[in-house]
């Protein structure tokens, strides 16, 4: 389940906006492409997919369309405008593909004793507000990465995925070594 919510995480990061033609050809927009949504074409660039839902709608008006007949419109008209389109499955199969090349990333630090400087984050976290449960700071942390590595993965392939989270969590380990983290820092600085 926490793996769904950073998923989701990732597809909000990245910004991309959805299109979708319900199975009575009805057309919406999102702001933000969700796990759960189910268009038929999600739109990468937010802002142009109220523009091409707007002139599907325009054009749905006068010519009554099975949902396939509106979905092949909308790719041409993505393709008129140069607006790249990619189906929602796709966008939610590479954000989950980023949310598993940080777990396995993440497993293989701990395997390895590399969450050493992470735990000793976690508990000077823990020392100022004693609630902090340690899950809910790894999902954060996780979060964080995702956040930096969207908008350079999006549409990556999985090794470059994992590239990514790699490099990314190595900086953020180097720039704030546990050493250097104050208690006030720990709570608010995303090192990982």
């Amino acid at each position: 389940m926490r793996s769904e919510g950073l998923a989701g995480y990732y597809l909000r990061a990245t910004g991309v906006a959805a299109i979708w033609i319900d199975e009575d050809g009805r057309i919406g927009a999102a702001d933000v492409a969700t796990i759960d949504i189910s268009p038929v074409a999600s739109c990468w660039l937010r802002g142009d997919h109220f523009r091409l839902s707007y002139h599907l709608y325009e054009r749905r008006q006068t010519v009554q369309a099975s949902p396939e007949a509106v979905a092949r419109k909308l790719e041409e008209m993505a393709a008129d405008l140069s607006t790249g389109l990619t189906k929602n499955i796709t966008a939610v199969d590479r954000a989950r593909a980023a949310v598993a090349a940080l777990n396995a990333a993440v497993d293989r630090m701990e395997a390895s004793g590399l969450l050493s400087e992470f735990n000793t984050a976690f508990k000077a976290a823990r020392k100022v507000q004693a609630t902090i449960r340690y899950h809910d700071y790894l999902y954060s942390r996780k979060a964080a990465v995702l956040e930096a590595i969207a908008p350079m993965t999006n549409g990556s392939s999985e090794e470059d995925l994992r590239a990514a989270v790699t490099i990314v969590i190595a900086q953020r380990l180097q720039l704030q070594p546990a050493s250097s983290i104050s208690l006030t820092d720990s709570v608010t600085m995303a090192i990982w």
